[in-house]
């Protein structure tokens, strides 16, 4: 057992339904904490720390319920294997070691269910994609226009457009969504009213120096 096994996190099984509905297997949640594991083909076994365990996934194949069977002495636990096939010698994986070689989306699936990892983003970060496009076309605004009009009427669109994408539809937060509806329309606008600041003032020094 490492040094630090007492300060490092639970490790439990659990049975996922979707990407962000699951329940501990029988036990998990209150029984020892995962130590090691392997799989092999449709078991899942290791070590806790207190015994060993095996768990037959395709069980329900089976018409029964997937067990969490654990075992106080380790010639049970290896007789249990052996009358399962299981071969002998089967290389045990710290979970945390393990972890560190999955892509974040098998780790925290429950941040990738709107837009299913397209191109390997989550859905925050899509979101955040998502609002800086927003504040880009202000930018495109205050370039393109002058009239006053459209240097609020467009931004104030992109604003609410923006957050309602971002914040209602990929990542479904109801506070920041309802603060965005007017804090991302009022900061469009001023976005787009500092492009055009700029813009005039490039123009001003373009025509002094032409002089």
């Amino acid at each position: 057992m490492p040094e630090d096994a007492e300060n490092r996190a639970r490790v439990i099984l659990v049975r996922r339904f979707d990407l962000t509905s699951y329940v501990p297997v029988d036990g998990g949640a209150l029984g020892p904490t995962i130590e090691e594991y392997a799989v092999w083909k449709g078991i899942i076994l290791g070590k806790l720390s207190e015994g060993f365990f095996i768990v037959e996934t395709d069980a329900h194949e089976r018409e029964a319920e997937p067990m969490f069977k654990t075992y106080s002495s380790v010639t049970s636990w290896k007789e249990a294997l052996k009358e399962l096939g299981v071969p002998e010698g089967i290389l045990l994986r710290d979970p945390d070691e393990a972890a560190t070689t999955r892509p974040q989306h098998e780790l925290s699936p429950e941040n990738y269910v709107i837009m299913k990892g397209l191109l390997g983003l989550s859905d925050a970060m899509w979101a955040t994609l998502v609002l800086a496009l927003g504040a880009i076309l202000s930018v495109l605004v205050g370039v393109l226009f002058s009239d006053v009009l459209f240097l609020v009427l467009i931004p104030l669109v992109l604003g609410i457009v923006a957050n309602i994408a971002a914040n209602i539809v990929i990542v479904c937060e109801g506070g920041p969504a309802l603060a965005g509806m007017v804090g991302y329309p009022l900061i469009y606008v001023a976005i787009s009213r500092l492009a055009l600041l700029a813009k005039r003032i490039i123009r001003r020094k373009g025509r002094r120096a032409g002089r």
